[in-house]
């Protein structure tokens, strides 16, 4: 859901200077420059809560209420999803810095953390990702370029888990610097508190996830009681960026049901149809958006039910064999900041 501008540098030409004309110094009285944020000072604010009880708060309880009911008809189907290769497989460089603070090498002294790449992977999959460069949708690119460190990490050998890695700052800087945090309660931002609920939604999921890894022991039940229970809006949120996604799917359900999911289509397409078919996904009380309050960016041509069947590149198989990945071929062990 978000972007970093980049910029890059190359050799700059020389510039000629010449001193300016002596001239008499006069004092005069300078207005100091304040900033809106102090250097450091996401460290030390409150944190904020996303627990906005406004646009349509009430009908999203009655959407928690539809998803509880109806879950079991969808999680299998997201389950049996989750077992292709298609869904499992992420590419990421571990190396790269983050986009918006910096980052320090520093070795993570737990062992939880340390994971392995995947060894075997798909070639139409590493051919997609090495021409895909030119994706762009509504204005946003794609900033997670790859490169000779990038590597492929399957997610049903590296599952969520309890790592013990303390996250906290980090999730206190996305919701300090990156969540809106002006104007948010003003009735035309509805789409700002949307992407702050998404945002603290996000931040359940992984905390429902390290509870999951925990168990309900005398600890799982202190850290849900911190992380969720008591903590203003998460459940909500959470439950939020559920909806969301059902939406998402309801949106490119021709696309989802067409597609050739680089070669698994035909095992694949009979599950999602069922996915994007389920009545928890046209449910009234499920797809609540609020009316669109931000200009909208010109939109690039999407493909439509009348186009050929999914032959984009995100989905077809692959046209060309790729070079090789220096960085792959030298396995390594990595050790990641864990949640």
């Amino acid at each position: 859901m978000l972007g970093a501008a980049m910029l890059s540098a190359g050799s700059l030409p020389s510039l000629s200077v010449r001193a300016a004309p002596a001239r008499a110094l006069v004092p005069r009285m300078v207005t100091p420059s304040v900033p809106d944020y102090d250097v450091g000072l996401w460290e030390k604010r409150d944190m904020p809560t996303f627990d906005y009880q406004l646009d349509y708060y009430s009908d999203l309880l009655e959407g928690m209420e539809k998803c509880q009911q109806e879950n079991e008809q969808v999680l299998p189907l997201l389950n049996q999803l989750s077992e292709f290769d298609f869904f499992s497989f992420f590419s990421v460089d571990l190396l790269s810095s983050c986009g918006y603070m910096p980052t320090n090498e520093e070795p993570c002294g737990l062992d939880a953390c340390e994971i392995d790449p995947a060894e075997e992977v798909p070639e139409a999959m590493m051919a997609r990702d090495n021409d895909e460069y030119e994706f762009e949708l509504d204005s946003y690119g794609r900033w997670d370029q790859p490169s000779d460190f990038s590597e492929y990490y399957d997610l049903r050998v590296q599952k969520e888990q309890n790592t013990g890695y303390d996250g906290r700052r980090v999730w206190r800087f996305i919701h300090q610097k990156i969540s809106f945090q002006r104007e948010v309660e003003e009735d035309a931002n509805g789409w700002k508190r949307d992407f702050n609920r998404a945002i603290s939604g996000m931040h359940a999921a992984v905390d429902a996830q390290i509870l999951n890894d925990i168990g309900v022991t005398e600890e799982g039940l202190d850290e849900y009681r911190r992380r969720l229970r008591d903590e203003p809006g998460a459940i909500t949120n959470l439950y939020f960026a559920y909806m969301l996604t059902l939406c998402a799917l309801l949106e490119m359900q021709d696309r989802l049901n067409s597609c050739n999911y680089l070669g698994e289509g035909d095992r694949i397409r009979p599950i999602m149809q069922q996915l994007t078919g389920a009545a928890l996904l046209s449910d009234p009380s499920v797809p609540r958006r609020p009316a669109p309050t931000r200009p909208t960016p010109p939109r690039r041509r999407l493909a439509s039910p009348s186009d050929p069947p999914c032959a984009a590149r995100c989905c077809a198989g692959p046209t060309r064999r790729p070079e090789p990945q220096g960085a792959r071929h030298g396995a390594r062990r990595l050790r990641v900041e864990g949640t």
